[in-house]
């Protein structure tokens, strides 16, 4: 009985994974994801369609964006478009405080963790193309102080593509400057003229 009752639970666990594979919303955000490596843009204007025509929700984009970060996925064409269409849908952001602050943070930390992630390979124009990427809605000091990394590390990617200045005036301006973005200020003082 009890090997039946595994054999049970096997086939319950491979029919969700199968017919997860036929949901129409994972199919389109797959089809999506293959369209960015051709055209980030192209790919984020049909999301942000799809998000706009009911087809696939925000969350959910952004669901399937760090699941493929998670899985290895280094596209970042793709990250790219899903944070492009997020800043292009950005006024169905619900204005409810908790929601909104729950989507725009996820929202950021996409944009960290695929900066992040192009960063640790040494592809810094990737890596300066997503790490302040989406919608302005996400760049509050309320944000920048919950997640010291990513302040961190848009200041030391902005000094090494030429905008030093920016970056010292970046953390400079913070009230508070907590570690790692304290370090980074050092570092980028030291970097010379």
């Amino acid at each position: 009985m009890d090997r039946c009752w595994r054999w049970a639970v096997l086939g319950v666990l491979v029919a969700m994974v199968l017919g997860g594979c036929d949901d129409p919303r994972a199919r389109l955000l797959s089809h999506r994801e293959t369209a960015a490596s051709k055209s980030r843009a192209v790919a984020a204007d049909a999301l942000a369609a799809d998000i706009r025509g009911g087809r696939v929700r925000l969350d959910l984009a952004l669901d399937h964006a760090f699941y493929t970060l998670d899985q290895g996925n280094k596209d970042y064409q793709y990250l790219g478009a899903v944070l492009d269409a997020a800043d292009q849908v950005s006024d169905l952001i619900p204005e409810a405080e908790l929601t909104n602050t729950l989507i725009l943070h996820r929202i950021g930390r996409l944009a960290f963790r695929g900066a992040q992630t192009a960063a640790e390979e040494n592809k810094v124009a990737e890596a300066r193309g997503l790490v302040l990427s989406g919608p302005t809605l996400w760049q509050t000091d309320g944000y920048w102080m919950t997640y010291p990394d990513h302040d961190a590390l848009a200041a030391v990617l902005m000094a090494t593509t030429g905008q030093r200045r920016e970056a010292l005036a970046r953390l400079g301006s913070r009230p508070v400057l907590l570690p790692p973005a304290d370090e980074a200020l050092a570092l980028i003082r030291n970097m010379g003229p």
